[in-house]
């Protein structure tokens, strides 16, 4: 039991209990009572008997409730259990006396003392302290930390002074506390102070350090600038004094070289003119060979006349190609090119190429005696004497009959292939929603619909299943005929789908129309397999419940309220065959009210290169258009689109083809 109560395994030296059932014990050094509970527990109780630290008890006798006797060394020593105190009772601490250097500096009551300046001299410090406890103050112990010194407190001692000495410059504050015989601890007392630096440490020290290591540094500079600038002076003047030897010397050799350089000059001018005359000789006679191969070979007619324009001479193509020699040509034709040459305007062509003095081109036909039609072209280019006036006229001649010929007939073509694509137009227009129909069903709507070329990849779509409206956008892989024929097979199945299968739910519509080109299509997911499809925004509003269904394929939707853009975005992957193809296109559902305005569209308008710069149009510039039209009225909306791309474009070419449908809900 006791080693339980007391919580240790040490042996019980004497108890006594007393008529009340407590137990009085002594335990080595430790003495107590066990006070009996109304519960019949135990209270343990020890520190009355903390007076009796050091004594032996050979006796302990309970004689009534109020005298408990302990029979020690020194006589006996009564304890009475009825009497109450307060052991815990606070008590202070008073620092007592400071020394400094034997010199008294602070004799006093108080705990708590302000900062005390001392001069560095004042190194040594001794603390006079005691506690106001006065039972048995002689066993009452003290425990000491002066900060910025110590680490940690000092064990606890009867000591009641103590003494530092060598403390150096720096702030400091002594605690004390004390500890009674009832183990209290009493509140700290204070002492704060500080040692001051000796002079040669202070601030103005170290600026007056500071002040002489720069004049110090300054007279160095000063001194050693001063050294170099008069070495720098004598070496100019030395310098100088060789500079102008020299100069003089290299004068008398250039007088001489300029001497020796004129006379080589003017040999190698006359060695030089020999030379290039040789030269130029050889090579206008090399080139008058060449021309006159040429001029004789070429199958161009060239013919040289006057400055009047009078025919001269003729080369062997001339006759090759009219079948006559000059005579036989002046004489059936004439002899100066105003005369013979069958284009209209030649009296104008001449007088340009005589006055502005440039080469001159035309065109003219004539038929051969085989009724055959040639047609040739002329090129006449003015040849100017050393003065600039026009000396001779060179024409020359060529056959362009197989060129014009076959540019009749690429003209033929070409109108063949505009007739066919005007009349697939007309097949793409048939397949289209009409706009009355559009109309019926969206009442206040609009349609920007502009392809790159006669006819285009993107195509919008409606259709109409009990209560729900279903509107899509799309935009088809290409534009042309290409992107045309994808557009006629996106929706006929889409009429398939809705209109056949009666499904209405946006992403369901477009996973079948995915499944459905993938078939059509052959597609694979080879490299090599064909990737065409189209991107789409889709929807359906319910106009029972005014609930708003979209799902996308690249293309977001646009829904504004209270001047205030939606944007319901896509899921990233086409209509088409994809590395993604195994995930679903989703479905998003948005409540929408009288008023709101819907915007579907192909990435053409924002893709277009425009304005000043010539940029993008930009996504971002897209939606504010959209923003900013969207006060006024539908068909106000669609003259505004249609303005602000042609002003765009500018004078650059069309890069995609465009389609933006808005619409009101009503």
């Amino acid at each position: 039991m006791f080693s339980k109560l007391l919580k240790n395994e040490k042996a019980i030296d004497k108890f006594t209990q007393d008529n009340y059932g407590n137990i009085y014990f002594q335990q080595e050094d430790k003495k107590g009572v066990l006070l009996l509970q109304n519960d019949s527990s135990y209270k343990l109780e020890i520190i009355p008997f903390l007076k009796l630290e050091g004594l032996y008890v050979e006796n302990i006798c309970p004689v009534d409730s109020g005298n408990v006797f302990n029979c020690t060394e020194k006589g006996l020593i009564r304890y009475n259990p009825q009497i109450k105190t307060e052991y815990r009772d606070h008590f202070p601490v008073l620092i007592r006396k400071v020394i400094a250097n034997g010199k008294l500096i602070f004799g006093g009551t108080e705990t708590n003392v302000n900062i005390v300046e001392l001069p560095f001299k004042k190194q040594t410090l001794q603390f006079t302290y005691s506690a106001l406890f006065y039972e048995d103050h002689t066993k009452t112990n003290y425990s000491y930390l002066l900060e910025g010194y110590d680490d940690k407190w000092s064990d606890w001692s009867l000591k009641t002074e103590k003494e530092y000495t060598n403390l150096s410059e720096g702030d400091y504050v002594f605690n004390v506390k004390a500890k009674n015989i009832y183990e209290k601890e009493s509140a700290i007392a204070q002492y704060q102070f500080e040692i001051l630096a000796p002079w040669y440490r202070t601030l103005i020290a170290y600026l007056i350090y500071g002040i002489l290591i720069f004049i110090i540094v300054w007279l160095i500079v000063k001194l050693n600038t001063r050294r170099i600038r008069i070495e720098k002076e004598n070496l100019e003047k030395i310098v100088k004094e060789r500079t102008l030897e020299i100069v003089k010397q290299k004068d008398d050799i250039e007088e001489k070289n300029v001497e020796l350089e004129q006379q080589k000059e003017e040999i190698n001018t006359q060695k030089e003119n020999i030379s290039f005359q040789a030269k130029q000789l050889e090579i206008k006679n090399k080139e008058l060979e060449k021309l006159s191969i040429a001029a004789s070979k070429t199958d161009n007619a060239i013919v040289i006349m006057d400055a009047e324009g009078n025919f001269e001479w003729i080369n062997e193509g001339f006759t090759r190609i009219y079948n006559l020699t000059l005579e036989e040509f002046i004489t059936k034709r004439g002899k100066n090119i105003l005369e013979v040459s069958s284009n209209p305007d030649i009296k104008k062509i001449i007088a340009k190429c005589l006055t502005e003095k440039i080469t001159v081109n035309y065109e003219f036909s004539y038929k051969k005696e085989s009724n055959e039609d040639v047609w040739v072209q002329t090129t006449i280019t003015p040849i100017l004497d050393k003065k600039g006036n026009i000396s001779k006229l060179i024409a020359i001649d060529s056959d362009i009959t197989d060129i014009k010929n076959a540019e009749k007939e690429i003209i033929r073509q070409r109108d063949e292939i505009t007739d066919s694509i005007i009349y697939s137009k007309h097949i793409q227009n048939a397949i289209l929603p009409t706009i009355e129909y559009t109309k019926k069903l969206l009442p206040d709507s609009f349609i920007f619909y502009k392809p790159k070329e006669i006819i285009g990849g993107d195509f919008y779509w409606v259709s109409k299943q009990g209560e729900k409206i279903i509107i899509a956008v799309a935009d088809c892989t290409g534009h042309g005929i290409p992107g045309a024929l994808m557009s006629m097979i996106g929706i006929t199945f889409l009429n398939e789908i809705v209109n056949n299968k009666r499904i209405t739910d946006p992403a369901e519509i477009i996973n079948r129309l995915r499944v459905r080109i993938i078939n059509a299509l052959h597609q694979s997911e080879e490299e090599e397999g064909s990737k065409d499809g189209m991107d789409i925004a889709l929807c359906v509003i319910n106009k029972k419940t005014n609930i708003l269904e979209y799902a996308g394929a690249n293309n977001p939707l646009f829904i504004i309220k209270n001047n205030e853009l939606i944007e319901l975005l896509p899921d990233k992957m086409p209509v088409s065959i994809h590395r993604m193809n195994g995930r679903q296109f989703t479905k998003k559902e948005i409540k929408i009210q009288s008023g709101n305005l819907i915007y579907l569209f192909s990435d053409g308008f924002a893709d277009q290169f425009g304005g000043q710069d010539n940029k993008k149009f930009r996504k971002s510039n897209f939606k504010q258009l959209l923003i900013d039209i969207s006060i006024s009225p539908i068909n106000e909306q669609l003259k505004i689109i249609s303005q602000s791309f042609e002003k765009w474009c500018g004078i650059n070419e069309q890069v995609d083809d465009v389609i933006v449908m808005g619409f009101m809900i009503d």
